[in-house]
């Protein structure tokens, strides 16, 4: 439950990042799809994973993953 309401705090553009390193892109491809800089995208991941209080992008998607099989569906 925790990640459901930590996904909810989220922004639309973090959200939108969330889905796409679902994808595996890095952030420059990240970049090149939502028309920012590589530095805009390292700035809204930084705060995404303060948010969902992990390091890495490998722990953001256990988390969502983990969500997912609970509740069958995928949070964002």
């Amino acid at each position: 439950m925790y990640a459901v309401a930590t996904a909810r705090a989220l922004t639309p553009r973090e959200r939108q990042l969330v889905g796409l390193v679902l994808t595996g892109k890095c952030n420059k491809e990240i970049a090149g799809v939502i028309g920012a800089t590589v530095r805009d995208v390292r700035f809204h991941m930084t705060n995404i994973l303060a948010k969902f209080g992990v390091s890495v992008r490998i722990g953001l998607m256990a988390i969502v993953i983990r969500e997912q099989k609970e509740h069958g569906q995928f949070i964002f």
